[in-house]
């Protein structure tokens, strides 16, 4: 899921697969129709134009949520591109800007989006798989491009998911799993989102066998492509389904297998263990299974191909687009990288050397939440192998330094031991998931209260209070440890 806000920082004009008001954007980009890129646009009050490719644009235009079109009322500010293929757009502030389309190998309509102008070539990639064979075949266009900035899809950067299988292995896998069961076992393809259509094609044209959709899934693929007609059917009379659970055609027999596609380093196919723990399903708890299986099957490049990809493009600058770890994950994929060999250096610190193979890369983790995101400076490269602007450094007190200085002063004068809501550090957009509230049991008159200066002053005190409750109270609220809570975005 993206954390990015959006705005391209050389051509700040131009927003990327968010749609909530920002400051200076006039352009805006779909890079495919998953939620969680779409923030924005299920207000009715958005106005702009919205550039994205054809399938795109039917799969939001036609797209069902509780029976309800959320997306309609933006067919007239659609423009649609086609992959592969330069337009212009010309813009007042950074006059001619080309912009392409390639191919992203994560969903139906999925594209990254290429800027080239005035102040360099900029690559957003949405979401995307970085297979090899993909990047060889579809993306040898950027080989020859020199790469200002990249902003990369790091869903899966983590050294647990170092390797995925390829699409083309997990298919074969359930080819072969089709191959050597029963002919009158039945398949459940629980497929929830978009991207696994290659699973339906595959099953379709092995077979000679459609698979069975819901009414709403089927006129949403069909509409948006005419090769859906295909694969799909109304009929529930086939071997293979990817309906809903419910339908009576699931429910007659359990010789059923159900198939869940989920990016895992695992090699092979495998039973789900935690069944009652799965998320994100069309399966109700109780349904009733002969078998529950997990196809490896990933949308997202894993760590290794996004290292193989950065290599690839070589780009001068790079944000990562999902950083849920603020802080912490920054450093960590900084190292993650550096170690795999995609040579990441601090801004400023990047080598002379013309002949290396792999760029020089300044990574500038950016969060959605982040305020600095809405007041970027507009940065002007006239020259390709101008330096990128340096973050601050130690030496530059940043807001955190600030904030946490003034929060520690305040509290070291405090003569209560309560934090309270006002008193708990945040900035804009953080959520604070553990808060150290006041409540009735530890409410006690302000002359108790007071901090003891020694353990000699604390029996005093405690003496000096009448009645037992009272006393248990003191005793209770001084051994208890209020924790201070600092949130960060």
């Amino acid at each position: 899921m993206t954390t990015f806000d959006g705005q391209v920082r050389e051509y700040p004009v131009i927003a990327i697969d968010r749609f909530k008001s920002q400051t200076g954007v006039k352009y805006y980009f779909l890079t495919h129709a998953h939620a969680d890129h779409t923030q924005g646009l299920e207000n009715s009050q958005f106005r702009g134009k919205l550039h994205c490719t054809e399938i795109t644009a039917k799969l939001l235009l036609n797209k069902r949520i509780r029976k309800k079109q959320p997306f309609a009322y933006l067919h007239s500010s659609l423009i649609t591109h086609v992959e592969m293929e330069e337009f212009i757009l010309e813009t007042t502030e950074y006059g001619r800007l080309t912009i392409t389309f390639l191919p992203a190998n994560h969903c139906p309509g999925a594209i990254m989006i290429l800027i080239q102008g005035c102040n360099g070539t900029v690559l957003h990639t949405g979401d995307m798989r970085a297979e090899p064979a993909f990047v060889d075949d579809s993306l040898s266009v950027l080989e020859t491009l020199k790469i200002r900035h990249l902003y990369m899809d790091t869903t899966f950067c983590a050294q647990q998911f170092d390797n995925f299988i390829t699409k083309d292995k997990a298919i074969e896998l359930l080819i072969d799993l089709v191959q050597k069961s029963p002919k009158d076992q039945q398949f459940y393809f629980d497929f929830w989102m978009y991207g696994h259509e290659e699973l339906w094609f595959a099953i379709a044209h092995t077979f000679d066998s459609k698979i069975h959709v819901s009414p709403e899934r089927y006129h949403l693929y069909c509409s948006a492509h005419s090769s859906y007609n295909e694969v799909l059917t109304l009929d529930s009379n086939v071997r293979f389904h990817s309906c809903r659970w419910q339908s009576p055609c699931c429910q007659l027999s359990n010789k059923t297998i159900c198939i869940y596609p989920k990016p895992t380093t695992d090699p092979g196919m495998r039973l789900y263990e935690n069944e009652e723990y799965l998320l994100r399903t069309d399966l109700p708890r109780n349904a009733q299974l002969d078998q529950y299986l997990v196809l490896p099957f990933s949308m997202h490049s894993s760590l290794s191909e996004i290292v193989g990809f950065i290599k690839y493009v070589r780009p001068s600058r790079l944000t990562a687009t999902v950083a849920h770890g603020k802080w912490n994950q920054v450093e960590y994929m900084r190292n993650l990288l550096s170690l795999h060999g995609a040579d990441v250096f601090s801004s400023g610190n990047q080598s002379s050397s013309s002949n290396n193979d792999s760029s020089s890369i300044s990574l500038l983790i950016e969060s959605a939440d982040d305020e600095s995101n809405t007041t970027q400076d507009t940065y002007l490269f006239s020259d390709e192998n101008d330096p990128v602007p340096e973050p601050p450094t130690k030496s530059q007190p940043t807001k955190y330094d600030r904030a946490a200085a003034k929060f520690r002063e305040r509290y070291s004068k405090r003569k209560t031991i309560h934090v309270s809501t006002l008193e708990t550090l945040t900035w804009h957009g953080s959520s604070i998931e553990e808060l150290a509230v006041p409540t009735k049991n530890d409410g006690i008159k302000e002359q108790q209260q007071q901090q003891p200066k020694d353990n000699d002053t604390s029996r005093e005190s405690l003496q000096s209070v009448s009645g037992n409750n009272k006393k248990a109270k003191i005793e209770q609220h001084q051994s208890a440890k209020t924790p201070i809570v600092i949130c960060l975005d």
